[in-house]
């Protein structure tokens, strides 16, 4: 044990804060394909994104589902955290992602110009497509 030092100020450590959504709805998982407007653009991904300034988690959550797919959704249950370094988060701070999973209260899916397709897939036909992330992968294969 090092001994005290009354001056010790612990360097503080700020992250961005993202989120992801694992939707199902009829046994399938929803998959949105990046459009070419954003970064990674033409890969599959979950919808989320970041939280804004004096949201919570599950209202940030609920917006971004909104806004990139139409979706309302039910069931919305925290299944998973995961820190991540700046080359894992694609920018120049760390981040800690939030993983959620909901049920949508309809296939009804209204994309934004982030994304360009969709589709409902299942959790085996997730897991082969080529151009999920490792962590997209990770969180598909908790379902």
């Amino acid at each position: 044990m090092t001994s005290y030092d009354p001056n010790y100020k612990p360097k503080r450590v700020y992250f961005l804060v993202g989120q992801k959504a694992l939707l199902t709805r009829n046994n399938k998982l929803l998959l949105i394909k990046r459009s070419d407007k954003c970064s990674n653009p033409g890969t599959w991904s979950l919808p989320g994104g970041a939280l804004e300034k004096d949201e919570t988690p599950e209202s940030g959550i609920k917006r971004e589902i909104k806004e990139e797919t139409g979706l309302s959704i039910n069931n919305l249950k925290l299944i998973h955290t995961v820190a991540l370094n700046e080359k894992e988060a694609f920018s120049d701070k760390p981040a800690l992602l939030l993983v959620w999973a909901g049920r949508a209260k309809t296939e009804d899916v209204q994309l934004n110009w982030e994304h360009d397709q969709f589709k409902w897939v299942t959790k085996q036909e997730a897991l082969k497509e080529e151009s999920l992330t490792k962590f997209n992968r990770e969180f598909i294969s908790k379902l």
